[in-house]
């Protein structure tokens, strides 16, 4: 499920008040913290929901599908407490972060629009940019991982982990991902649907990509 929300500025006042404001296109980069490096993530869930309603049903969404076994049981619940735990936990994302980039690259196109991805279990930020490949007319696909999250102009994708890594493995389409509420996408509806569409390709196209080297990725 796709919606089209206003998009919010979000601040910390000087009492640690998360204070919510209209702005332009998009969140103008707020300081979302990260289960990955110990920080306190239910108020950035919080303002998550209310900067793109019903972000949060990703959660329970998610839930649902473990209860059902569409999804792993027990993938992404470990609460990692130590820096080594968090290092690994990371590490593990990020795979699974590269997976989806050499997934995506497959099918996208010089103007595809930018995706913001924030997985709501840690609340990890990363980005997926079109760019042109060595100068050249086909495109490339370009993954920043631990963003300060989205910029002006990106489509927010609303997900979680153990949801990559089904759709890493072929065992969940995109589509239905989108159908269930495991996956929501937020923007400009014509971006939006451009999204979607990528995504839908990528489902057809999935079992011949295989991730390509690491300096791809560039973490923040």
């Amino acid at each position: 499920m796709s919606r089209a929300a206003p998009a919010r500025a979000l601040r910390r006042g000087p009492v640690g008040v998360i204070a919510v404001a209209l702005a332009g296109a998009c969140l103008a980069a707020p300081a979302w913290g990260c289960a990955l490096e110990g920080d306190d993530v239910v108020l950035q869930r919080s303002a998550l929901d209310v900067a793109y309603p019903e972000a949060i049903n990703v959660l329970g969404a998610v839930s649902a599908a473990r209860h059902s076994g569409l999804i792993d049981r027990w993938r992404g619940l470990d609460d990692p407490t130590t820096a080594e735990e968090r290092r690994a936990e990371r590490a593990r994302i990020e795979a699974s972060l590269v997976t989806l980039r050499a997934r995506l690259a497959a099918t996208v196109d010089a103007d595809a629009p930018a995706l913001a991805i924030v997985l709501v279990e840690p609340m990890l930020w990363s980005r997926l940019a079109a760019v042109r490949a060595g100068g050249t007319q086909r495109a490339g696909l370009a993954l920043a991982v631990h963003t300060a999250g989205p910029t002006r102009g990106d489509v927010v994708a609303v997900t979680d982990e153990p949801v990559l890594e089904r759709l890493n493995h072929n065992q969940l389409p995109a589509a239905q991902a989108l159908s269930l509420g495991l996956l929501r996408l937020y923007g400009p509806a014509p971006r939006v649907e451009a999204v979607r569409a990528w995504l839908v390709r990528g489902d057809a196209t999935a079992s011949a990509t295989r991730p390509e080297p690491s300096h791809q990725l560039a973490a923040n």
